[in-house]
């Protein structure tokens, strides 16, 4: 999204700065450790360490740095970096630290396990805590609290690491990160490593480049590796901790780069025997049910897919949402949680809402949880307390979830429909199923019914998973939450004439326990209905934008007929009943067209079919755009580091608000489809419909396009120009010299020639976000056809030796 529009809360806190020094564990492996503080003044960087607090005979040195920054009166601060290495795994240090007069209490730390080593692995799940103010302090104390309540003190022998899931600062500046999250973690920085994630909020301007303080802060996680395989990248990394592996995205820097990285890291994951879990981390979740689009359809349609391979994909972690969601994949035995504590208040009724069958719950808590890995066992336990909210300080933490993966037990029992109905229905009909069975001691979870227009439920007319609860909305009274499920049956289905048309259909169910295995399906049971509707209702417009004047064609299907029902045409910022339509219309067909008149203002609308002459909604149009249709063009596609952008627009319709972004490639625009926060921006204000604007400083390298969007909001009405900011050569990637590659661009011709002939290779040309367009197997020399692909942006690669990128004007 293209601006975010806070209420700041002024915050008066009290604190010594830099008055005592504590220390900032990250980056931990079973033999080494990153050892980093904040100083005044000093470039002194020296830790002594040992195995007993008596005798710190050991000292290392590292690096002093200083951060200055222009923005709060040029805050600065020296950071210091030592790396404590060749240490013992499973053993704990103790440790102060010192620069010049200046020197730490003396702390304690557990190295990490050997890789693959079996045992016990617990580690805390906290993050998204960009304010001042004291809400990440309590959380963490709860933290604290709570574990050493359970296993014992102190901490550090009981859990092995805290796992940060970004929005760690609200913005990019040193003072940020200086008191809202160092500052904010020292209750357990100096005894636990924190690793982190990317959030949105890293990226939001302080400093002029607010990624470069992440990157100096977090300078080590390029470095990580795991079989050898490193991302280059302080953004997402994979690291190995006993025989857990953490596969930590980015969901802000989605691309072909890192999800070819993902890919080989989970490739490895699968088949390695020194790795049983997989735990998936990226800010933006799989799914929300408040701000709902508000998500990352990148990670959940390109990384999750390869998750999936492996039953080793226990859980997807995420932030970005200030509150707790717990849910499940649907046709998978992975959990996904939202866990975004103590940041911006998120509500219950403050944002757009929906209720989806694959989350079980939403409470809008701050939480935290505890993870225990169990090699033994095979299991991974989850426990998520949470501590209040900014109307409700709890009077201690209180556990609201537990949620568990076994490997290795048994699926429920098949089930059964016991009420099949006769040859033909009139709906509405409720379908029973066989109650619940299992040779486990594992309790049900989740019901699903399907129906489908064929046995083979390859065309689904209705599919629904509901769980034993569903905590979904605002509680009242004192209650933490409302369980939608409370009173219902999950083991019955009524369908109605809205969810099944006239016809033969096909039905089933299945059963889901606690430990996200399924049963099989039921013996499907064959119906007709009769006496219903033909086929879902729906309308459309005829086309996606129309000029001024220009009547309003809307094609319509399967409407009741009923008495009173119309069409109505809406502003795309207006919603009914509360406003208007602009035009409207009666229709007494089933099917047909209809052609509406409008004589309004131009700009971005939608159509709704409604019944009964109320405000019943039948169906609703996509949205669509009457007025000039804009032109957007850039001098050339391919630009420099930095360098200035002019972009030219004409024919424009010079509407209120009307503005041009510019996307990196595979981006959305669209919040509420998941989009994101554009990279640069402006408005456009010229009365002649003609003009230009520059981006004075350009963008850093990488694959982006420029589109003109439409009243503060995310209707394109035009064609995107797409645009590239690389170095000379336009080559990433390149392994090995063994390939000449030449774009015709004249005739649209890619050559390809082998420099070591007789090799049989594949070339694949995919889109820049992950779509493979076109393959060739050759052995010397090939040409591949690119006149029948539109114009962006491709990447050509060829086995794992070259990766060459193609712009296609």
């Amino acid at each position: 999204m293209k601006k975010i529009f806070l209420l700041f809360v002024s915050v008066l806190c009290c604190f010594s700065m830099f008055g005592q020094i504590v220390p900032y564990l990250q980056t931990p492996t079973s033999h080494s450790i990153w050892v980093n503080w904040r100083t005044a003044s000093g470039t002194e960087s020296i830790v002594y360490f040992g195995e007993s607090s008596e005798s710190l005979a050991q000292t290392a040195s590292g690096s002093a740095e200083l951060f200055s920054g222009v923005k709060d009166n040029n805050y600065s601060y020296v950071y210091h970096s030592v790396k404590l290495d060749g240490l013992a795994s499973n053993t704990t240090y103790y440790y102060k630290v010192k620069s010049g007069a200046a020197e730490s209490a003396v702390y304690s730390f557990k190295t990490q396990p050997e890789l693959g080593e079996g045992g016990v692995y617990r580690f805390i799940i906290m993050g998204d805590h960009q304010l001042q103010d004291d809400r990440y302090v309590r959380l963490m104390t709860a933290a604290k609290n709570i574990a050493e309540a359970k296993y014992g003190a102190p901490i550090e022998q009981y859990i092995n690491m805290i796992t940060n899931v970004g929005d760690q600062v609200d913005n990019g500046s040193y003072k940020q990160y200086d008191i809202v999250h160092f500052s904010k973690s020292e209750l357990l920085s100096p005894n636990l490593p924190i690793m982190t994630i990317v959030g949105n909020h890293e990226t939001y301007k302080g400093e002029e480049n607010p990624m470069l303080l992440y990157d100096k802060h977090f300078p080590h996680y390029k470095n990580i590796e795991y079989k050898g395989i490193k991302s280059n990248s302080n953004y997402y990394y994979a690291m190995q901790q006993g025989r857990a592996l953490f596969l930590m995205l980015s969901s802000d820097h989605p691309g072909t780069t890192q999800k070819n990285w993902a890919k080989r890291v989970i490739d490895e994951a699968k088949e390695d025997a020194d790795i049983d879990w997989i735990l998936s981390y990226n800010h933006r979740p799989l799914q929300a049910e408040q701000y709902v689009g508000d998500i990352s359809v990148w990670v959940r349609d390109e990384i999750m897919p390869m998750l999936n391979a492996t039953e080793k994909s226990v859980m997807n972690v995420a932030g970005h949402h200030h509150l707790y969601h717990r849910g499940q994949l649907r046709d998978y035995p992975t959990y996904h949680i939202i866990t975004g504590g103590a940041a911006w208040n998120q509500r219950w009724g403050d944002s757009t809402e929906q209720d989806f069958d694959d989350v079980q719950k939403t409470i809008d808590y701050w939480p935290f949880q505890i993870v225990e890995l169990n090699s033994a066992t095979k299991t991974m336990s989850v426990e998520t307390y949470v501590i209040g909210n900014e109307a409700i300080t709890l009077p201690a933490p209180v556990l609201v979830d537990e949620f568990h993966r076994k490997f290795g037990k048994a699926k429920p029992n098949k089930p059964s429909i016991t009420n099949p109905p006769a040859a033909e229905i009139e709906l509405p009909y409720t379908f029973e199923s066989s109650a619940y069975s299992t040779s486990t001691d594992e309790l049900y979870n989740s019901v699903q019914f399907q129906a489908a227009s064929d046995a083979a439920f390859t065309k689904l007319e209705f599919d629904l998973i509901r769980d034993y609860e569903n905590l979904y909305g605002k509680p009242s009274g004192s209650a933490l939450y409302v369980d939608l499920h409370k009173d219902v049956d999950v083991f019955k289905q009524t369908l109605t004439k809205d969810n099944l048309y006239n016809g033969t259909h096909y039905i089933r169910v299945r059963h889901r326990d606690r430990n996200l295995e399924w049963s099989e399906w039921s013996d499907v049971v064959t119906f007709t209905t009769i006496n219903g509707s033909n086929g879902a209702p729906s309308i459309t417009t005829s086309k996606r934008t129309y000029q001024t004047g220009e009547n309003i064609d809307i094609l319509f299907k399967f409407l009741p007929n009923e008495s009173g029902q119309w069409i109505g045409i809406y502003k795309e910022k207006n919603k009914y009943p509360d406003n208007t339509s602009e035009e409207w219309g009666y229709i007494n067909q089933v099917s047909g067209t209809v052609s509406i008149p409008f004589t309004k203002a131009d700009g971005v609308h939608y159509a709704v079919a409604f019944r009964d002459g109320g405000y019943k909604e039948l169906a609703r149009t996509d949205l669509f755009y009457i007025g000039k249709v804009p032109v957007l063009s850039t001098e050339k596609t391919v630009f420099k580091p930095n360098e200035a952008i002019k972009v030219s627009f004409s024919n424009i319709p010079n509407l209120t608000n009307d503005w041009i972004g510019v996307y990196k490639e595979g981006q959305t625009t669209d919040p509420d489809a998941g989009g994101v926060t554009s990279t640069l921006w402006t408005y456009i204000r010229d009365a002649n419909g003609t003009g230009e604007h520059t981006f004075a400083k350009g963008l850093p390298a990488g694959d982006y396009f420029i589109t003109y969007l439409m009243q503060d909001k995310y209707f394109e009405p035009g064609e995107r120009v797409y645009i590239s900011v690389d170095v000379a050569n336009n080559v990433r990637d390149v392994v090995e010299h063994d390939f000449s590659v030449f774009f015709d661009a004249k005739n649209d011709l890619i050559h390809i020639s082998a420099l070591n002939s007789g090799k049989r290779e594949r070339a694949d040309i995919y889109s820049v976000n992950g779509v493979l367009k076109k393959s060739v197997f050759f052995t010397e020399n090939t040409q591949i056809d690119m006149s029948t692909q539109a114009s962006g942006i491709y990447i050509l690669s060829i086995g794992n030796s070259l990766k060459n990128k193609i712009v296609k004007k």
